[in-house]
């Protein structure tokens, strides 16, 4: 069975400008599970504000519109790489150790 990920925003650095609350930084817990063992991994990640997209109010915000924006920052190979590193968690929980031959 394949790992599942839960993305959780934890936190948001704002400035004021071009309107109050703009988010500049994304603070967010990775966790994954093989139903039997986790691993997390808590981060941040800056992101650039685009003028082109449509400003959505910081009162109006969700943890979904704000993982969409961590995403788009990090693109398919950083969120690939970030749960490949919650994967090797999980499998070295999965690892048992052994009883030195002497």
């Amino acid at each position: 069975m394949p790992n599942t990920y839960t993305w959780t925003v934890t936190g948001l650095d704002c400035v004021q400008t071009p309107s109050s609350n703009t988010v500049y930084n994304i603070h967010f817990t990775v966790t994954g599970t093989d139903g039997t063992h986790t691993g997390t991994w808590s981060s941040s990640q800056g992101i650039e504000f685009n003028s082109s997209n449509t400003f959505v109010p910081f009162n109006n915000l969700t943890n979904e519109i704000v993982l969409g924006w961590l995403h788009n920052q990090m693109g398919t190979a950083g969120v690939a790489a970030m749960q490949d590193c919650i994967d090797k968690q999980i499998a070295n929980q999965s690892s048992t150790s052994v009883a030195l031959p002497w």
